[in-house]
């Protein structure tokens, strides 16, 4: 629960940064591969407790592009269509997004990872 509180807040803070300097589609992919690498590290050892293998890997990452994808696109529904402020778009797909992610994450990590 911790690496998933901090890399929000972390993602969260960095999309609003970019947000300054371009717009909410680019600074949410610039948000999202950083909180990528820092949920990359610490998922396998710290949230499951495993160590990652190739396998493992590859399957987290072809999973974080469709993750990416549909996260995207409720962010472009809710600006673009519904249009909530790009600066709290993001908070409102997390009620979606963070559960299906954990149960996917959980999944892999366990049936690719190393105890």
């Amino acid at each position: 629960m911790l690496v998933g509180l901090t890399n929000t807040i972390l993602t969260y803070v960095a999309y609003v940064a970019l947000l300054q300097a371009v717009n909410y589609v680019w600074a949410f992919t610039g948000a999202f591969i950083l909180g990528l690498i820092y949920t990359g590290l610490l998922n396998f050892r710290v949230t499951f407790c495993h160590r990652p293998t190739v396998t493992a890997s590859v399957v987290f990452s072809v999973y974080y592009v469709f993750y990416y994808g549909f996260s995207l696109l409720l962010l472009r529904l809710l600006v673009d269509k519904i249009h909530v402020d790009e600066h709290f778009a993001p908070l409102l797909t997390l009620p979606i997004v963070v559960p299906i992610n954990f149960i996917v994450t959980r999944l892999i990590v366990h049936r690719f990872g190393r105890s």
